[in-house]
């Protein structure tokens, strides 16, 4: 598949995705390809999803094969259902139970990929790789695998609370470094290398990383080459540009565990797209030194090493992926070691400098208390609030542009005055979002926060979407306006394989503006929305597919229309 093979599949699938009944559209064409992609973006998953969202299971409670009790349900991924279970035969014996969807029991290709897994899990024998303790069939036909259960958190968890300090991330990406060069010369490619699919165990000495998720691993000969693959399925953001084009390699590795790499240190990912299929041109782009602005802390050469794991011909990355990663793992320590090195000279000059000053040690000490009071200090007004002032060019306001987008001052019906109001419109998809420094995440997630706006779809729709780093979840609301149809706005709740959500009618003439108001409460991890002043729904929860963490964004979108466009009159969000 050449680019404009994959840029016309796109298009197609992406106008499929938008209709009524895309499953049907696209089982009805002649196109295999196309069927192939859409097979793809809806079975790709993550072995362990939140499984707090799905309360119930008819399975918890069973007996699978006479032994082993389902107890509660852990998680849900594109391929089956994950049980915490008891192994009745082995007392005390906690077990981890994954299940074969009930939908795909009859689907010949999955339930051979789901043997597969099987197969690769139990060739592999290391202590960084999940190991498999049994496999078979239930009575109902469904095929499931039995893994250990281990306590621990996933890396994503761990991601959650910021980036990671540099030792502990060399310790993680050595570990994931000779676990993956493990699997790699027995023949497997992991080719799923995500967060969430490793899990932090914890043990005496601290925690370490142990691969889960083998569903969509690729198998050859040990010490052979790898076969290739047309089947596109993994999570888009983490995957090769060759393996985006169904042909994996080894290096397809390496590149995932660079984009692992670059999330751990930096808490955010290298590329940032609206969908996956804007992700090819970023990566033929590459990084430059984007890493170096994020954390010049670092240094130069942590930068360079992940720009080598995340080069776009997959012959110029550095292979075995154990030596990528104990490289940089080396880099990152002697960058620790010259950091305390650094800290230690400075504590040692001040202490002579103390001794020496008399009067000046006292004035120093106390602005040093002034300089820990302004650190430990709430966030200022200026820090708190993102107000868009109206109208305005975004960009002068530190306000960045993604997709195709365009705006419009609003002038009244005599032409004399301008409005306090922007016209925003693409002809495809754009926008303008905001990012939040660390010191505004953190209070954005510890305080809540409050996103307000004034604004009316005209054509397709608009969007208002709070993405804060390191929060679990990201918060949308669409306004939409489809030709022949009421009016609406709608609280996202899942994108794949369709946009669904909290839909709520707009009860007034069409066009009307509105005000809005979505309220973050980080107790419940939930917010509230009100429309002109009341309150239409609570426990709004968010959702967690296609995560950018671009903290405030506005968008337009075409939606049944040939181009997207909305009026924004206020746009602010203020933390606390």
């Amino acid at each position: 598949m050449n680019w404009h093979r994959w840029d016309e599949l796109s298009e197609r699938l992406a106008e499929a995705l938008e209709s009524a009944d895309s499953e049907a559209r696209i089982s009805a064409a002649d196109d295999p390809e196309l069927v192939e992609l859409f097979t793809w973006h809806c079975r790709a998953g993550s072995f362990l999803e939140d499984g707090r969202t799905h309360p119930g299971n008819p399975w918890v409670g069973r007996l699978v094969q006479g032994r082993y009790r389902l107890q509660s349900v852990l998680g849900r991924g594109g391929s089956g259902v994950v049980f915490r279970a008891n192994d009745e035969q082995v007392a005390g014996r906690r077990v981890v139970i994954k299940l074969l969807h009930d939908f795909w029991s009859l689907d010949d290709w999955m339930r051979r990929r789901f043997r597969e897994e099987a197969g690769v899990l139990a060739r592999l024998d290391h202590p960084g790789i999940v190991s498999l303790i049994d496999a078979g069939e239930a009575d109902d036909g469904r095929l499931f695998l039995v893994l250990p259960f281990h306590e621990g958190r996933t890396l994503r968890d761990a991601l959650s609370l910021g980036p990671l300090a540099a030792p502990f991330a060399a310790q993680l990406l050595r570990e994931l470094g000779d676990a993956v060069s493990y699997s790699h010369q027995k023949g497997v490619l992991h080719r799923d290398l995500k967060p969430e699919n490793i899990l932090l165990v914890r043990r005496t000495d601290g925690e370490h990383p142990l691969l889960i998720d083998f569903g969509i691993a690729q198998i050859g000969d040990s010490g052979g080459p790898l076969r290739t693959t047309t089947h596109l399925m993994g999570s888009a953001i983490y995957m090769a540009p060759e393996h985006l084009m169904g042909k994996a390699v080894a290096a397809s590795d390496t590149y995932s565990l660079g984009v692992v790499a670059w999330e751990m240190l930096a808490g955010v990912r290298p590329f940032e797209c609206a969908t996956p299929f804007a992700l090819p041109e970023l990566q033929r782009r590459g990084t430059r030194d984007a890493f170096y602005r994020l954390r010049p802390d670092l240094g130069m050469k942590i930068g360079k090493l992940l720009a080598r794991a995340l080069a776009y011909d997959s012959a110029r990355r550095p292979a075995p992926v154990g030596a990528f990663t104990t490289e940089l793992a080396d880099a990152l320590m002697a960058g620790a070691i010259d950091s305390r090195l650094a800290r230690l000279l400075l504590l040692r000059r001040s202490r002579r400098w103390l001794l020496a000053g008399g009067t000046a040690a006292l004035l120093a000490s106390a602005a040093g208390g002034w300089w820990l009071r302004d650190r430990l200090a709430p966030l200022s007004l200026e820090e708190r609030v993102i107000d868009l002032p109206l109208p305005s060019e975004p960009l002068e306001h530190g306000f960045r542009s993604t997709g195709n987008i365009e705006n419009r001052v609003l002038v009244n019906a005599e032409i004399n005055l301008y409005e306090r109001a922007l016209r925003i419109i693409t002809t495809d998809e754009g926008g303008y979002y905001h990012f939040l420094n660390q010191a505004q995440a953190r209070a954005a997630n510890r305080l809540g926060w409050k996103m307000s706006f004034d604004a009316v779809a005209e054509e397709g729709l608009i969007s208002v979407t709070v993405d804060v780093p390191h929060a679990p979840q990201r918060y949308s609301v669409n306004l939409i306006a489809a030709p022949n149809e009421p009016e609406i706005c709608r609280l996202v709740t899942g994108i794949s394989p369709i946009i669904r959500g909290i839909d709520l009618p707009l009860a007034a003439p069409r066009g009307v503006s509105h005000r809005y108001l979505l309220q973050f409460q980080p107790q419940s991890a939930t917010a509230e929305l009100w429309v002109d002043g009341v309150k239409r729904v609570s426990g709004y929860s968010g959702l967690n597919e296609y995560r950018y963490q671009r903290g405030v964004e506005i968008a337009t979108t075409r939606y049944r229309s040939a181009r997207g466009a909305g009026v924004f009159r206020s746009v602010r969000f203020e933390i606390g």
